[in-house]
């Protein structure tokens, strides 16, 4: 999984929404439990305008995230799909 967190994460930061989605996918083919690839995956598909998908992996991350580690951003982020942490 690390691989593949880092590779969307690089491609994100490229702009390369789809692309960047598609490593996160993968990469929770092999570990289903890693909160944050289900964040940031949420964030390409928002670039993407793929608002059903951002808001179904942004309510997984809700979910499964220690809410300890979750920063204000990242809460706003979910406020905007009007999903709050548990």
């Amino acid at each position: 999984m690390p691989t593949y967190y880092h590779l969307g994460l690089a491609l994100t930061d490229l702009g390369q929404y789809r692309e960047a989605a598609e490593a996160f996918s993968t990469g929770l083919q092999r570990q289903p439990d890693y909160a944050w690839a289900y964040y940031a995956r949420g964030i390409a598909y928002d670039h993407l305008g793929d608002k059903d998908d951002a808001k179904a992996d942004f309510m997984k991350f809700s979910q499964i995230a220690n809410k300890k580690y979750v920063l204000e951003e990242q809460k706003a982020k979910l406020a905007e799909y009007r999903i709050s942490m548990p």
